[in-house]
Order: C-alpha cells, then structure tokens, then sequence
C-alpha cells in the first residue's frame, strides 16, 4: 500500500490546537486520528468507532505522562484530506463516493478512507480532491492513490471513550 499522505486539515472553522494528555506508552506520526479514552489519548484503529481529534505533530518516542498537541475537530463541518483504499489496497476516488460514509483503515501509521464493507461507517465523504482541482493535473478522479474530502459522523465525535 503506498498513500503518501496522512490525513490533513481541509477547512472548517478555526483549525485550533490544544494539549490533551496521551495514554502512556504512546506514539505516532503526524496526521493520524485519535480518540479519548479515560487513560488518555489513544491512536485511532481499523474500523475504529469513535474519533476525538488529528494528531498535529509526530511523537517519535514513547510517551510517559506526557502531553501531545492535536488539532480538536470541533464538528462535522471540519473537512480533512485522506487517502482512499479498497481492502487495504489504494484506490481511486470516484465521485461515486460523494455522500457516503465510510470506514477508517490504519496501516503502518497512515490512516486511509476504508471503502466498501466496513462496520463502523464514521468518516463522511464531502467530496473528491479530483472536483476540487479539475483542470490541474493533480488528484484527477481516475488516479491511485485518490484523495477524498471527508468530515467526521456526529456519532463518532460524540462517541468518548467507545470503540477500537
């Protein structure tokens, strides 16, 4: 699987930081998704049912009581770039996708749009960068790996504490 990007902010209201305290015994890369549980901030898994935030920056080293910045996603109306796969293996964005929910997949770090059969449908597609940029070369909606625009279900921001 080969998706260069983690997901990203895309637009919403304001993209604000915040320190929220992390599960000890944690890591991550820029860009993946997290929730709250009650011993803190953990990575967000596979089919994951609930998310709180985006990590915004990576932490190498295992942490011990320590705090991380992420970008809070203070509703559906935040959108955010992903990547998208089909079974774990990186796919096209068609616009057969505007409007419906999804998965999360998690592998090696990156977090992707999961199409197809997953349980746990919490991350909606707004959009595909192909529509956004027709005309630029970049992300047509023919090209692997596709990109999509989605924002977070209701459900899953007001699932604290739930889920994978």
């Amino acid at each position: 699987m080969t998706v260069y990007l983690n997901p990203q902010y895309y637009d919403g209201p304001v993209c604000r930081q915040v320190k929220l305290a992390a599960k000890d015994g944690q890591t991550w890369q820029v860009g993946q998704f997290v929730r709250t549980t009650d011993s803190g901030i953990v990575l967000c898994k596979s089919n994951a049912t609930s998310i709180t935030g985006l990590t915004a920056e990576t932490q190498a080293t295992a942490t011990s009581s320590s705090t991380v910045n992420i970008n809070v996603i203070p509703g559906a109306s935040t959108r955010f770039v992903i990547g998208v796969t089909t079974g774990g293996a990186d796919t096209k964005a068609g616009e057969v996708l505007i409007g419906s929910n999804e998965g999360l997949a998690v592998n090696s770090c990156v977090c992707t749009l999961s199409t197809g059969n997953d349980t746990n449908e919490i991350l909606r597609v707004q959009d595909v960068l192909g529509r956004v940029e027709p005309n630029s070369g970049l992300n047509d909606t023919d090209d692997v790996p596709g990109f999509a625009i989605v924002s977070v279900v209701q459900s899953a921001l007001d699932a604290e504490g739930a889920g994978l």
